[in-house]
């Protein structure tokens, strides 16, 4: 490995670190290094003050820059030893793997009373937390114990224990079945994009075990159970059926609510299920409960500082929609202020598709706010993101959206610019496009138009046009990124776009 991507990988090392575990690596650090020690927390310490990994250690310490690379190194390697001490008492998993590790050390010293004991301990252990790869590692261990002890009744016993090395390898077969048809629905949600709902159920059942998802699992162990409500929320999300996904997410909490322990093993998902379920209650309009969510989520950042960024990811991004949705616009400046905050601090940690996306939800926020320069701000970061494959549609989106807010302050030479180059985009794309054509057309007459009530007729025609295009289900995708009717529906009826989707919600008992 190079220097320089050896020196970002121990920069980039240091600033994932909570406050908690800097804390602790120094207090490591001086209990496991005696002589020089200095030096790894010195370097520690400037490089969690820089701004970049390029800077170098101070060419006044001429003796340790010369070593450099080798302190860099063993300072990586502490990190991480650090990091295994720090969550030895929280993980479960890194637990086990030091039990196995001292069950390994005391079989080959002869200890097998000993080595017995500790197998024991292992064990009752993996079963409580229903960790079953680690219980099929600790039993091979028992057996090996067992057959230097000669115990009485020993091929019974070993018998015994091969038997439940099979129950173990039937478990995990079906929590294997589960967790891999679930890894399959996320893979082809990303890959099909804008699909309509029979697509969609015709791409998963092709790849997908259908009746092992629809067939209900009556088990009582936590994992599996887990696993299964998962993926069944997953594919019934895929398939728009909302309400059974819901149902399927609230029994997932439920099932944490009964075995509290859990929750502590797995965090990831405890959190990844209730950002799920603020998708989930936003798209049923559960208002109420989506900001129920949101609090538990905020609390849970203060309970677990370390996986505050990927809450926040994705938390933040739902936030925005929220808002915009219940038409609450005073606290745009303070969201957006936090938006951007957080990715200027955990930008290095964060997917930067989560940060155009948040960018993007901010511009459609302003824009139904009205704020259309601060809407311009944020559309540009999105469209200045060319590092970025978007996909086709959400770049089409992004599109409209900036010809709307420049149509609204006026840009005129601007907006005749962006439509040629909106032109020149569709010819390059396949698919008939025929709102965008219906679009540029329109954008184009309404920018050469000077009496206000020929521009009334131009918004009313494109209006009755608009709403025969949207009628395909596919098309109506759109509607999900910005409600282009409703906005033309403002101008027409000289009404702000707030009032005429809030209009519009009441009018389909959306609120």
């Amino acid at each position: 490995m190079s220097g320089r991507k050896e020196s970002k990988h121990l920069y980039d090392l240091i600033k994932s670190l909570s406050g908690s575990e800097k804390r602790y690596f120094k207090l490591y650090a001086s209990n496991h290094v005696m002589a020089s020690g200095n030096k790894y927390i010195e370097l520690f310490d400037q490089l969690d003050q820089q701004q970049s990994p390029e800077a170098e250690y101070p060419d006044k310490k001429q003796k340790i820059s010369k070593h450099l690379p080798r302190i860099r190194q063993y300072l990586y390697a502490l990190i991480l030893k650090s990091l295994d001490a720090y969550y030895a008492e929280h993980s479960i998993e890194i637990k086990l793997r030091k039990m196995l590790n001292s069950i390994e050390i005391l079989f080959n010293k002869g200890l097998q009373e000993q080595c017995l004991k500790a197998v024991r301990r292992a064990k009752e252990l993996a079963k409580k937390h229903e960790q079953h790869n680690y219980e099929f590692e600790i039993i091979r261990w028992e057996i090996a114990m067992n057959t230097h002890l000669s115990a009485k009744n020993l091929f019974k016993t070993i018998n015994s224990l091969h038997e439940e090395q099979h129950t173990i390898l039937g478990k995990n077969k079906l929590l294997l079945d589960y967790t891999a048809n679930g890894k399959k629905i996320l893979m082809l949600k990303r890959v099909v994009g804008n699909s309509t709902m029979v697509q969609k159920r015709k791409a998963i059942e092709k790849i997908v075990d259908t009746k092992l998802i629809n067939q209900k699992y009556s088990g009582t162990d936590f994992r599996t159970s887990l696993a299964y409500l998962n993926t069944k929320a997953l594919y019934e999300s895929s398939v728009g059926n909302n309400e059974v996904c819901y149902a399927s997410l609230k029994e997932i909490i439920d099932l944490y609510g009964k075995y509290p322990y859990q929750v502590e093993n797995h965090k990831l998902q405890y959190i990844s299920h209730y950002l799920f379920l603020l998708l989930q209650s936003k798209h049923l309009k559960k208002y109420r409960e989506s900001f129920d969510i949101v609090k538990k989520l905020r609390d849970l950042c203060e309970a677990w500082p370390e996986l505050e960024w990927r809450i926040k990811e994705n938390m933040l991004l739902q936030l925005v929609d929220l808002y915009s949705e219940t038409g609450d616009f005073e606290k745009g400046d303070e969201l957006s202020h936090e938006i951007e905050l957080f990715y200027k601090t955990m930008g290095a940690k964060t997917d930067r598709l989560h940060e155009v996306y948040a960018y993007f939800n901010l511009t459609n926020y302003f824009i139904i706010a009205g704020e259309y320069k601060k809407a311009l701000v944020y559309c540009n970061k999105v469209l200045n993101y060319k590092i970025i494959p978007l996909r086709k549609d959400f770049d089409w989106y992004t599109r409209i959206l900036n010809m709307v807010i420049n149509y609204e302050l006026k840009n005129y030479q601007l907006l005749e610019y962006q439509l040629q180059s909106f032109s020149v985009f569709l010819k390059k794309t396949s698919g008939k496009n025929r709102i965008e054509k219906s679009l540029l057309v329109f954008f184009h007459k309404l920018i050469n138009i000077s009496d206000p009530k020929e521009e009334t007729k131009e918004f009313n025609l494109f209006y009755l046009n608009l709403v025969r295009l949207l009628e395909p289900p596919p098309e109506k995708k759109l509607l999900d990124y910005f409600h282009l009717p409703a906005w033309v529906e403002s101008k027409l009826y000289k009404k702000s776009f707030a009032a005429v989707l809030k209009e519009m919600r009441v009018e389909n008992e959306l609120i």
